[in-house]
This record gives structure tokens, sequence and C-alpha cells, in this order.
């Protein structure tokens, strides 16, 4: 899965890094442009499926008859007591372009990093890592909204949530 952001407009908006503006694409009559990430959703999966505590995680999230992000959500919610939420991350740093930018730098050959790696293997640090590639996801699509620089957008967002349903918010952006 991909995380994007989609804008409508009624005049034609070029904006370097971002696609479009296609015009009639998404609603009649509107220019549409489009920017985000590629494969975000597999990177979170890479991440997580690829960390040495995985296999534990699995079992006591079927033993809680949960997922493995909603344990690994409310594992962090009980880490989080211990240290506010701000300093989990503080050394532990994700760049998500393991599959290059599709904006707004546009530029396929970058590649990922995580800096502020330990030796440890523990759940705690399964978690961090999970909620420092969250983040660097947040901040990247955040840096990709930014450089619309567009004086007013109404933004949609449509935000899967647990039980298979979903939420859809909108909000007022004022650039």
């Amino acid at each position: 899965t991909s995380s994007c952001h989609m804008g409508i407009s009624k005049d034609p908006v070029f904006v370097p890094g971002v696609w479009g503006p296609y015009y009639s694409a998404m609603v009649p009559g509107f220019w549409l442009n489009e920017g985000g990430q590629s494969v975000t959703g597999k990177l979170i999966d890479h991440m997580v499926q690829g960390h040495p505590a995985f296999p534990e995680l699995q079992a006591k999230a079927t033993a809680r008859c949960q997922s493995i992000y909603a344990y690994l959500n409310s594992h962090l919610d009980l880490i989080k007591k211990a240290q506010p939420v701000g300093f989990l991350t503080v050394d532990l740093h994700v760049w998500p372009d393991f599959h290059g930018n599709r904006s707004p730098l546009a530029d396929l050959t970058l590649k990922g990093m995580v800096t502020g790696l330990t030796l440890s293997q523990d759940l705690d640090d399964l978690a961090i890592l999970y909620l420092a590639t969250v983040q660097a996801i947040a901040a990247c699509l955040w840096s990709c909204h930014k450089r619309w620089s567009l004086s007013s957008w109404e933004l949609l967002f449509w935000v899967p949530v647990p039980q298979g349903t979903s939420l859809l918010c909108r909000r007022q952006w004022q650039g």
C-alpha cells in the first residue's frame, strides 16, 4: 500500500515533485494533483517482520487474539508510561525511502536508512522501531504536503481503523 495526498482545484496547479495536474481524473471538472510515498505498508511490514523479536510478537498477539499491529500499539502504550512517547525514538531514526522517493523529491534512486540501532533484540526495541517507522512516514507525508505550498486546501483523510471499518475525516488546511 502507498500513502498518498490527493488535492483537487478549479485551476491547474503545477508543483515540483508532485504529479499532475490532471484534468477530471478524480472529480469531473476539477484538476487533480497527487503526491505521496510508495509501498509504505510494505515498509512497515518489512521493519516489523525482519526484527529478531517478531516470533515473540506473533505469539503474544495470537495469545491475545489481536493483530500484530494492535499488540504493538498496546505495547507502546505500556512503554510510554515509563518514558514520554516523544522520547521513545529520540535516538532511533528511519529514512523511509526504501523504494525511492515518489514525492516531493521525485528521486527513484534514494534508499532507506535506519540510524541509532543497538544490539538489543527485545520486544520493546521492535515496538520502538515500528513507532520510528510510522513517524518517518508521517514526517515525509508532511514534507510532501508542505511542498504544495498553496494558500488553502480542504483535506480529506481516509483513516483505516480496527475491525475492518474506516473513518473519513475532513480538515481545512490554511498554508
